[in-house]
């Protein structure tokens, strides 16, 4: 009987072993996915913050044309691409009259990268002359 005990050893069985790999495999994927999927909101995150900051940029650049170039944007107003670090990202600035409405105009700044875009509205106001004769 003593030889039956030292015949028998203790530790893993080949199934065991297998069994555990396999449950830490997909342990190591599970958090190889959530780091994924973090990074991916990262990157989303940064652009929607890049993009918005750009665009607010470009709506004051729209803000500084004067009541006379506000119906025709200048083209470097207009579009163009951002320069480094942001030469992804490119711009469309539109300003229409507002119809019925003397002086206020619809502006829409468009910003745009692969993959994205990210807009812009507001109304700006600028005076109109009053005509000869007219009072205030």
């Amino acid at each position: 009987m003593a030889s039956e005990r030292t015949s028998q050893r203790g530790g893993f069985t080949l199934l065991e072993a297998t069994v555990s790999l396999v449950i830490l495999s997909l342990v190591g994927l599970a958090a190889l996915g959530a780091v994924d999927r973090d990074l991916d909101a990262a990157i989303r995150s940064r652009t929607a913050l890049e993009s918005s900051a750009l665009a607010a940029d470009r709506l004051e650049a729209v803000r500084l044309v004067d009541a006379a170039g506000i119906a025709s944007l200048p083209d470097s107003i207009a579009h163009g691409r951002f320069g480094p670090p942001f030469e992804a990202y490119s711009w469309n600035a539109d300003a229409r009259a507002v119809p019925g409405a003397p002086g206020l105009y619809d502006v829409r700044i468009e910003v745009t990268w692969t993959g994205g875009t990210r807009s812009l509205e507001t109304w700006l106001y600028r005076s109109v002359p009053l005509s000869p004769g007219a009072t205030p």
